[in-house]
């Protein structure tokens, strides 16, 4: 299990869920589990194949027909939060600061596509494991060259 978020029980009782019948001691660790719903082959279709329209308008207005957030006012890809695609978290924990990054990635992409020419892989290396995260590969190499006629 992937955690992304992990916080440890610190109040002397414990922490009592009533509404679910659980109980967490003090010292204990809860933890979301961020891996397996974004890899469930009954949310996502064949979920470890890369797709780079999986989280296009149609199939993540689908996915998230019944949220109870804006979902359903027409957001859509990666900046639309729902209880299966949690990277901004949801509700009204969600990050305020995702539309900001989604700028910012889509202009890191579009000065590296006009300034640089990058070699695709034959194959994407396999991910690694380190304690509970999972990290991509961290050694691989890859060949970029600024394009010509670029300064």
């Amino acid at each position: 299990m992937s955690r992304n978020v992990q916080k440890k029980v610190l109040h002397p009782e414990g922490l009592v869920n009533k509404a679910e019948g659980w109980t967490a001691p003090r010292g204990a660790y809860i933890a979301v589990d961020m891996h397996n719903p974004q890899h469930d082959p009954e949310i996502y279709p064949d979920p470890e194949r890369y797709d780079a329209f999986r989280f296009a308008t149609s199939l993540n207005q689908e996915l998230t027909a019944n949220s109870s957030t804006e979902t359903s006012k027409g957001n859509t890809g990666a900046l639309t939060t729902s209880g299966i695609f949690l990277p901004f978290g949801h509700g009204r924990h969600a990050c305020p600061g995702r539309f900001f990054i989604a700028v910012e990635i889509k202009l890191m992409l579009a000065y590296m596509v006009m300034n640089y020419e990058i070699e695709p892989l034959v194959q994407r290396p396999r991910n690694r494991w380190l304690g509970g995260i999972r990290l991509p590969p961290t050694k691989t190499m890859i060949r970029v060259r600024r394009r010509e006629g670029v300064v």
